[in-house]
This record gives C-alpha cells, sequence and structure tokens, in this order.
C-alpha cells in the first residue's frame, strides 16, 4: 500500500466507506466539525506548516496530517509569529456521512472539536498543556473514547439522549462527572440506560495535573 503526501488541504471520498484520520498539531488552535460536502472526506484551513500523507487500500481511507518543515523552527521561536493569524491554527471540516477514527495528538494548544454531527466510532485524545472542548457524537451508534491529559484542561460533552460508561483516573488532577447523569459504580460512573441506549460512548481516561469533566 502507497501512500502520497501534499499540502494539507481538501482529500477527496472517493470510494472509500470508511476512514482513519491522525492530525498531530503542535501549538495554536484546533477546530474541528461536520463539513458539507458529500464528495470531500475533510478539508478546511491547515495554516502555513502543514502536510497531509494519505493512503487508500480497498475501501478504507487514513490520513495524517502534521507540522513540517520550517514550521517546526517558527513553533519554538514565538518571535517569528507576525501577522493577523497564527501560522499554525487549523479549522478543519469531516464528512458527518462515513465512520471515522479520529486520533488527535495535541500539544501547547487551544482545541474545539465538535464531533456531535458525525459518525466518529473511535476518538482517541492525546494532549499536553492545552485547553480542550471535546463534544461526542449524538448518533453514531457506540463510540469509543480515550483521554490522555498531561498538564491539560479538558471537557467531554456527551450529547443529550447518548448514555456513556465512564472509567478514569487522574494522578494530581481531578476528574469530575455529572452525576446527575452518571451513576458512580464499582469503578466508574454509568447512565442508567446504558445497556438499552441505541447511541452509546465507552470513556476512559487517563489524566495528569489538570482537571478532566465530563457533563
Amino acid at each position: 500500500m502507497q501512500s502520497t503526501v501534499t499540502r494539507a488541504g481538501a482529500v477527496p471520498l472517493e470510494n472509500a466507506k470508511r476512514a482513519r484520520i491522525r492530525f498531530e498539531h503542535g501549538a495554536g488552535q484546533l477546530v474541528a466539525r461536520p463539513g458539507t460536502d458529500p464528495t470531500l472526506l475533510l478539508d478546511g484551513d491547515f495554516g502555513e506548516h502543514a502536510e497531509m500523507e494519505v493512503w487508500r487500500e480497498g475501501e478504507e481511507i487514513s490520513v495524517v496530517a502534521r507540522l513540517v518543515g520550517r514550521g517546526w523552527r517558527q513553533l519554538i521561536d514565538p518571535a517569528s509569529w507576525r501577522g493577523p493569524h497564527w501560522p499554525f491554527d487549523w479549522n478543519v471540516r469531516l464528512n458527518p456521512g462515513v465512520p471515522l477514527a479520529l486520533e488527535f495528538a495535541t500539544g501547547a494548544s487551544k482545541n474545539v472539536l465538535d464531533l456531535s454531527g458525525l459518525r466518529a466510532t473511535e476518538v482517541v485524545l492525546s494532549t499536553g498543556m492545552s485547553e480542550t472542548e471535546l463534544t461526542l457524537p449524538a448518533a453514531a451508534g457506540l463510540t469509543t473514547v480515550e483521554v490522555h491529559a498531561g498538564l491539560a484542561d479538558v471537557t467531554i460533552r456527551v450529547p443529550s439522549g447518548v448514555a456513556a460508561t465512564i472509567h478514569g483516573k487522574v494522578g494530581l488532577g481531578s476528574l469530575e462527572v455529572d452525576r446527575t447523569r452518571f451513576l458512580p459504580i464499582a469503578d466508574g460512573f454509568e447512565s442508567p440506560d446504558v445497556a438499552t441506549a441505541a447511541n452509546r460512548v465507552e470513556i476512559r481516561v487517563d489524566g495528569g495535573f489538570e482537571a478532566v469533566r465530563v457533563l
């Protein structure tokens, strides 16, 4: 299976029926939300220093978007951040019609990840010194979620009508759960209707020094 590497931008869906997408975002702001063009797997604005690697095999497509080239030098040299736009801000739109496995690897960033309208069946968030708002899918059936957070502040929103099971451990930080929706069980929290819900999420949190909230 061969891959192609291009400047980050639009990726056609073509014949793909499912996709795996990894975002390697170092600093700035990352916004992800549903798109409106059914012919595209994803599109958006990836700033000035990003590339994509794309693999296609049968009905599956895999994409990695990452920072490249002199962008790494600018990332560690704040004096180079001039002009009206951060060169590392990404604003991404994702296809809402195909099952997605999504991975977000972020650093010193602000992340607004609205997956509510997506068919995301797997979500992995690995984040460092950051602030993240993650809204989970509203109608994707079963979605598994892993959150690995360091010196980070993470808010996870479970849409109304979606059941959840939550397991987690946080080092020197805190795991805060809305107990009016998710009741304590032996090793975590759970919605009362988790066994019968058409749409549910399984959340596992591995936290560090800041707060992780599930609402």
